[in-house]
């Protein structure tokens, strides 16, 4: 038995560290407490470019997005498994209480981190024709996950 950070309370964290931040004049960082959370560009006036890791191939990027006052959160079921063969892993679908199936993870970019969170942990945990309805409903404004077959799908794109 253990408890972890892994939900919404990383994503909460992550947006309490960076408003600490904010609040002692820092304009221009990016807060990663296992999920991300952009204040003002780069330095250098770019956005910050974050990698959404592969669940399908730990050595490789899945995708890359740009953040500037935004955040991003993955949430995947290769994080905590329990079996070699990942059938057994840390995210329940509360229809059936067996760990969730078909998507293996999701990335969501939405204005802070508590709620990119939120909502890439119920993607997974949800069936497809509900993953929209999360999207909107948390005001995100990018949405990308990956089947169990490696398939990369965006469900809503940046306007």
């Amino acid at each position: 038995m253990a408890v972890t950070l892994n939900g919404i309370a990383q994503g909460d964290i992550t947006d309490r560290v960076a408003d600490l931040l904010r609040a002692e004049g820092v304009e221009h960082t990016l807060v990663n407490l296992g999920e991300y959370r952009a204040l003002g560009a780069h330095p250098t006036g770019r956005a910050w470019k974050v990698g959404i890791k592969d669940p399908h191939d730990a050595a490789a990027l899945a995708d890359k997005v740009d953040l500037t006052d935004r955040a991003i959160a993955t949430s995947a079921v290769t994080g905590t498994v329990f079996d070699p063969h990942g059938r057994r892993h840390h995210l329940f679908d509360p229809a059936v209480g067996r760990p969730a199936r078909g998507l293996t993870s999701a990335s969501v970019i939405a204005r802070n981190a508590r709620d990119a969170d939120a909502c890439s942990t119920a993607m997974l945990a949800t069936s497809e024709p509900l993953k929209l309805d999360h999207v909107a409903s948390f005001g995100v404004e990018w949405a990308f996950a990956i089947d169990a077959a490696g398939t990369n799908r965006t469900w809503m794109a940046r306007a």
